[in-house]
Formats: C-alpha cells, structure tokens, sequence
C-alpha cells in the first residue's frame, strides 16, 4: 500500500490513541466549588481533538509574498466551531488544514 500525502491520513491516527489521555483532547467547563466560588477547569470527555481539512478553491500565490492577516478571505478560511461562542465547551486544539491549488506550471520561457 502507497503511503498516503492527506494531511488526514497522516496527522488523524496519531491523536485517536491520546484521545483519553491528553488533556488537549478534552474541553473547558466551569467547576463549582464551595470555599471559593467557580473555576474554570479542563475535562478531559474523550471528545478528541478537532481536526479540520478542507480544499481551498484558491491558489496559495493569490494571497501574495506576505502571508499574515489581515488579509482578503481570511473569515472564509477560519472554521467556526458550534457552540463555542466563549470559553466554556471549547476544544483546546484544532487542527485545521487546507489543501491549495498549485500554480499553474508553464514549459514557454
């Protein structure tokens, strides 16, 4: 078998097995205690980290030489997690990858 280029191929099967184990792969929730009120803790559910890969209908030169935000698109780029308007429920690593087209490759000089 060839191996795989997929970014999910290759990142996914190395966290499944942290999934109970690392605290990355849980979410934040508030613990109520009685002396000194709430604290925000991790815990660690077996959720696992969040991985994202998506095609980019764009080429990676459209973006020009310096890639740092601001820049035109960058909303569209980002995912947005449900559910995690703050800090509570959210996933402490996500991994987000996006495959882009390649320039086009001409042999005329």
């Amino acid at each position: 078998m060839a191996p795989s280029h997929y970014p999910k191929d290759l990142i996914t099967p190395r966290f499944g097995n942290t999934t109970r184990c690392i605290p990355q792969a849980g979410r934040t929730r508030i613990q109520m205690r009685e002396m000194a009120g709430r604290k925000l803790v991790v815990e660690c559910t077996g959720e696992g980290v969040l991985f994202i890969e998506a095609d980019a209908d764009v080429r990676l030169q459209q973006f020009g030489d310096a890639i740092h935000p601001p820049f035109p698109g960058l909303e569209e780029l980002l995912y947005d997690v449900p559910g995690s308007d703050g800090v509570v429920n959210c996933p402490l690593l996500l991994i987000q990858v996006y495959i882009f087209y390649l320039a086009d490759v001409s042999s005329e000089q």
